[in-house]
């Protein structure tokens, strides 16, 4: 069972798994996997996207419910920086101990 704060981290991860884009876990969430111990809500991948992988994403996580916009995809490529999938929680406004999620990704090589 995943923890609901990490629901979208993992949906992720299975989702560039399915379209076969490289990806790399960064960042104090992959120094878990060599014991280092810090508390983090925030999940940095590096990944390799070409355009399919990029029609791909906005697909899975379309709005209002998600954000992923395929400009901004793009542009990351263009500019190396960073681009964020979001996931706006449908009780967001009542239930403000639920935050919004957001997970940063890099594609620093695209193609």
């Amino acid at each position: 069972m995943v923890e609901p704060q990490f629901h979208l981290y993992f949906d992720v991860i299975q989702t560039l798994e399915r379209i076969q884009a490289p990806y790399v876990i960064i960042g104090a969430f992959a120094g878990v996997a060599y014991g280092v111990t810090r508390a983090t809500f925030d999940v940095d991948i590096v990944v390799d996207l070409s355009e399919a992988h990029i029609q791909a994403l906005e697909a899975a996580y379309p709005p209002p419910r998600f954000y992923a916009d395929a400009h901004q995809m793009r542009d990351s490529i263009r500019f190396r920086q960073t681009f964020a999938i979001s996931w706006w929680p449908s009780n967001w406004a009542t239930t403000p101990s639920c935050p919004p999620r957001l997970i940063g990704i890099t594609s620093i090589i695209g193609r």
